[in-house]
């Protein structure tokens, strides 16, 4: 169980966990932290985010094959936390 009051979460911090295996393909949440992008090419070419949001992990989206297709990032003012290279995958 991770508290609501955590706003960051690192790069890998469940990488090969059952927790993270089992979770579905697509965007990984864990409450209002975007972890990581799952096994999945995004279908869309806008990236955006709810407003329950608070933070995107560092490596989030790593992976160039699954993120080929986002040419436009849309950020809520919500976020408060951009973890390192978390859209270092993205084609600019």
């Amino acid at each position: 169980t991770i508290p609501e009051s955590v706003t960051s979460i690192g790069d890998e911090a469940f990488s090969g966990t059952a927790w993270y295996d089992n979770q579905p393909d697509g965007i990984v949440r864990i409450n209002n932290v975007v972890y990581k992008l799952k096994g999945i090419e995004l279908t869309e070419d806008i990236l955006s985010f709810d407003d329950n949001v608070i933070a995107i992990s560092s490596y989030a989206f790593d992976d160039p094959d699954i993120c080929a297709k986002i040419i436009e990032l849309r950020i809520s003012k919500k976020i408060t936390n951009i973890g390192e290279c978390c859209f270092c995958a993205l084609r600019y």
